[in-house]
């Protein structure tokens, strides 16, 4: 083996295949204008196979790499999971971070592979300098630790040895040996502080329990991550450290292990601790020592502390469930805008065959704007549940507070009280209105959940004072939006952590932690600010300080009007699957000049075309149906009829119609519900183009 010392400079590898994230992490770690630093030597490596053979040339040289950052991305020409299970084989002590894109691997395609280990950690692209600054220091310094350690126990085993040895040759050198075993004990000692660091360090710690004196003997690191302050615990004592729920458990696996020929342990608890009986998430693994007739005698091993690894699974998790109940609010979205598209036609063919001012025309009228307020509460649903890119455009806020009261009112329920006092004079933002009712959204969520009994929310707005000092720091004339409730409030404690990401006073399971912390980003982003006031028993107020703008001159013109008196001529082929959505868009194309041809699925709409070869001038399709995307049968009819020109509709959010390759923006699209007008307008704008 290597003889390795202790190096006053610590080398640092990094392997990506991005030459930006190589001069940024350099850029974090090395002093301005020098390009080095005192106590990093970094060196970069472009693919995997690369980094591997500069690991091992630095090993064999003696002077090897303390911590390695790798991507876990293909770019360098590999898996980077797979180079850091290589790098740890070959170095156990070698810390490695690895580094993800957002959203590029979840927990659970990391965890299998890589284990639970002390020396493997995580950082989210794009990095952030004092992380990164953070764990070099950190890291390198465990490193340092472990290296000393192996250092010390590798000069322990050969002071060992040169005492035996003097032993053996003569009594005469009993001196020298037992001065030789006090520098070996105060060298252990020296080993066992440093050893207690890197417990610190690693979140870990050793135990060891021996039947004959009934207790189970702690190291440092051990008794930190229970809260004891004895270095032994008896059983008993022990056991009342762990979480009542778990207390069965646990003795069930001490059974386990007593009634089986089973050498080895391992399992996972929760633990009160003893000092502040917080609640903690702990692994112990360890082996048992049996005498000849198969009994034990004793058992030793180690702690480690993973609350926080839980936490983050617990994440990935939650954001797994988000995604699936999005994906399944899209889906019913999609049926629900066939209804209302349904709904919507036969109330205007009702009203259209009715006298103005008869009874008949009132209703279909009434139905009319009941399915418009249908479709709108729809669409501002499925925009708060899909991802969002920040476009800004003008906007009235009090627009926006006004056309999210009646969701709130249902989100509220019959306990709490919606009120407002819209007073500011500038309410004309520059703003994403998605990323606002957002913000609206879980404000309204935070109040409901904090007025369980009932209670009032408050929704007010008003001109920032030109002397208010958080107005004054943004710079320019503000409006500011009051969210106030009558919950149980905050004291200044939890008042000072809620915009922190993942922290929540709701009792486990309950929530992310992340509904303050994504309203404070959105703010941020949009030049503003917020600010929380609250106390304990008398509610909570927002105060939302958004910069504003002259007028709403610069937002995009609106679309000119549709209008039913659209007709033009020409043969459509229709392929819908829901027959009475098809056989009202039938009616409405035949109402507008147009010959239809019905298919009730893209197979029918083929071979209606193959086999008729029927000219047809426009392909008018839902982009979900049975078989054959709309995207699919669209390219197929192209086979037939080359300069076919296509219509495409749809009751799916964007972010369901992405699976099908289809992206509205780009494409000749109507959004499920419209009218009569809409339709017949747009058939003859595509027929025009």
């Amino acid at each position: 083996m290597t003889e390795l010392n202790s190096p006053e400079t610590f080398r640092l590898l990094i392997i990506d295949g991005d030459a930006a994230t190589h001069d940024e992490i350099k850029r974090f770690l090395l002093a301005p204008g020098t390009g080095q630093a005192a106590e990093f030597q970094i060196d970069s490596a472009f693919e995997n196979r690369q980094g591997w053979e500069m690991h091992l040339a630095a090993r064999r040289q003696g002077i090897p790499y303390s911590l390695a950052f790798v991507s876990v991305d293909a770019s360098s020409g590999g898996d980077g999971m797979e180079t850091i299970l290589h790098l740890r084989e070959e170095d156990p002590i070698l810390q490695t971070v690895l580094c993800l894109e957002p959203a590029q691997r979840t927990w659970d395609d990391i965890f299998p592979r890589l284990g639970i280990t002390h020396n493997v950690f995580f950082l989210k692209k794009p990095l952030d300098r004092t992380e990164v600054l953070q764990l070099a220091h950190a890291l390198t310094y465990k490193w340092q630790c472990m290296l000393q350690v192996r250092m010390r126990m590798q000069m322990l085993d050969r002071e060992v040895e040169d005492r035996t040895a003097r032993l053996r040759q003569t009594v005469a050198e009993l001196v020298v040996a037992r001065d030789r075993a006090e520098e070996a004990a105060r060298q252990l000692k020296e080993s066992q502080t440093l050893l207690s660091a890197a417990e610190q360090l690693s979140q870990s710690g050793a135990w060891r329990w021996e039947k004959d004196s009934g207790h189970v003997e702690f190291s440092t690191g051990a008794r930190r991550i229970l809260g004891a302050s004895q270095s032994s615990l008896s059983v008993i004592e022990l056991m009342k450290c762990l979480h009542p729920d778990d207390t069965v458990a646990m003795e069930a696996t001490f059974a386990e292990a007593q009634q089986t020929n089973k050498t080895a342990l391992a399992t996972e608890r929760r633990i009160v601790t003893r000092d502040t009986g917080e609640e903690r998430i702990v692994t112990a693994n360890g082996k048992v020592v049996r005498d000849r007739e198969g009994c034990i005698v004793a058992a030793h091993g180690a702690l480690q502390d993973v609350t926080e690894a839980r936490r983050v699974e617990a994440q990935f998790r939650q954001s797994q469930r988000m995604d699936a109940v999005g994906r399944l609010a899209s889906g019913v979205a999609h049926d629900f805008n066939n209804l209302l598209s349904v709904m919507m036609g036969q109330a205007e063919l009702l009203r259209d065959e009715s006298l103005p001012g008869s009874q008949p025309y009132k209703r279909a009228t009434e139905i009319l704007g009941t399915v418009e307020r249908a479709t709108k509460m729809t669409r501002q649903l499925l925009d708060i549940g899909r991802p969002q890119t920040l476009q800004r455009v003008p906007v009235d806020l009090h627009g926006i507070l006004l056309g999210n009261e009646e969701m709130l009112r249902g989100l509220l329920g019959e306990q709490v009280a919606l009120s407002r006092a819209y007073r500011a004079t500038r309410h004309v933002i520059n703003a994403s209105a998605d990323q606002l009712n957002q913000v609206i959204l879980n404000l309204a969520v935070n109040a409901r959940d904090a007025m369980l009994r009932g209670g009032s929310l408050m929704l007010s707005t008003a001109d920032a004072d030109p002397g208010d000092p958080v107005a004054a720091r943004l710079g320019h004339p503000c409006v500011v939006l009051t969210v106030t409730d009558e919950g149980v409030g905050m004291d200044e404690q939890v008042l000072a952590k809620i915009f922190d990401p993942f922290f929540t006073t709701k009792s486990r399971g309950k929530g992310t932690g992340l509904g303050l912390s994504t309203v404070y980003s959105i703010i941020t982003n949009h030049g503003g600010a917020i600010e929380a006031k609250s106390k304990r028993g008398f509610g909570s107020s927002f105060m939302i300080y958004l910069p504003t703008i002259d007028s709403l001159a610069q937002a995009p013109p609106p679309e000119p009007a549709r209008t039913d008196t659209e007709t033009g001529s020409g043969t459509i082929l229709l392929a819908e699957d829901e027959e009475g959505l098809r056989s009202l868009l039938r009616k409405f194309l035949e109402s507008g000049g147009y010959k239809v041809i019905e298919a009730t699925d893209s197979g029918a709409a083929v071979n209606c075309v193959r086999e008729t070869r029927a000219g047809i001038d426009m392909l008018l399709t839902d982009v979900v149906m049975p078989g054959m995307s709309g995207r699919e049968l669209a390219q197929e009819l192209k086979t037939f009829h080359p300069g076919l020109k296509t219509l495409f509709i749809s009751g799916y959010a964007d972010n369901m119609l992405a699976q099908f390759d289809f992206i509205s923006e780009q494409t000749c699209f109507l959004q499920k519900p419209f009218s009569r007008g809409t339709l017949l307008a747009k058939v003859k704008e595509v027929l025009q183009s």
